[in-house]
């Protein structure tokens, strides 16, 4: 019924994570042209304690429908576990938990958008020369990120640019910070000159360009990213980095239709266990119009 009341709780990834905000920002606009429709949105701060104290609050509530945006996938399917016990519905926002429905990236697509945008940069500016795969990764998730980093790499085998390279991992801490820092101490043994770096996100490109800035290795790598945040425009507008691509879903539409699944579960309709978002192709090509 239209009138009846809906709480939807929603424990969102981090509040300082520019993706994150322009999703929340999204959500709470379109449940605000619904007056039945409560949402409670709280911060995980990418931290599993948090995101555990914030599932507590919305059982004691309780919410109708809990929408559960974090990180830590190893940990995720025992976070929402309570909710399965009082038959609460949840949707898993960008990471996919077992047992709950999904809404966000298909990967693999992702990945291959930038990979196509990498194959066609080092084609013009490095003669189809790579002598090193850097993959900037996060160890609380599993296959998630692995999907987008794979297919990155798939494309780049296909054609026939890395033969024998085999992606170098690094942990970005989840942070900018920690990327720079750990990037900075892989490049004090690097003699490298034309090294592909892929981030999971424009948050861990950020600490990568600081790395190379500081280092003066600017000219030395391509960067591939994820998210089409304002980290990525500054960067392609920046003569000095090799910004190729970062990929994006257009957050500012994407409010609609995760409320009206919420809405659907809440009154008891069946609703796919998944939901893929297109995503965009941002490049160096085309940024300027975008």
């Amino acid at each position: 019924m239209a009138d009846t009341p809906i709480t939807i709780g929603f424990a969102n990834l981090d509040f300082n994570n520019l993706f994150a905000v322009e999703l929340q920002k999204a959500l709470q606009q379109a449940a605000d042209a619904h007056p039945n429709v409560e949402l409670i949105v709280r911060d995980n701060a990418m931290d599993s304690a948090r995101a555990k104290a914030n599932i507590d609050e919305f059982l004691a509530i309780p919410v109708d429908v809990a929408v559960i945006f974090h990180i830590d996938q190893r940990l995720n399917t025992q976070l929402i576990f309570p909710f399965r016990l009082k038959k609460i519905p949840t949707l898993a926002l960008h990471i996919p938990i077992a047992g709950s429905y999904y809404y966000g990236i298909d990967e693999s697509a992702t990945g291959r958008l930038g990979g196509e945008a990498l194959v066609e940069w080092v084609e013009e500016h490095w003669d189809n020369q790579i002598d090193r795969v850097i993959c900037f990764t996060d160890r609380g998730f599993t296959d998630t990120h692995q999907m987008r980093m794979d297919s990155v790499v798939q494309v780049l085998r296909d054609n026939g640019l890395i033969e024998g390279i085999d992606p170098f991992y690094i942990d970005n801490g989840s942070s900018a910070e920690v990327s720079k820092r750990n990037f900075l101490a892989w490049l004090d043994n690097s003699q490298d000159t034309h090294g592909v770096v892929m981030c999971v996100n424009d948050n861990t490109a950020s600490g990568v360009i600081q790395a190379l800035e500081e280092t003066g290795r600017t000219n030395d790598f391509a960067i591939v990213s994820f998210d089409g945040t304002e980290v990525a425009y500054d960067a392609f507008k920046n003569p000095a980095i090799h910004f190729v691509a970062s990929p994006y879903i257009d957050q500012r539409h994407s409010g609609q239709p995760i409320l009206e699944l919420c809405l659907k579960l809440a009154n008891g309709e069946s609703i796919p266990e998944k939901n893929y978002v297109q995503s965009k192709s941002l490049t160096y090509k085309n940024y300027q119009s975008q």
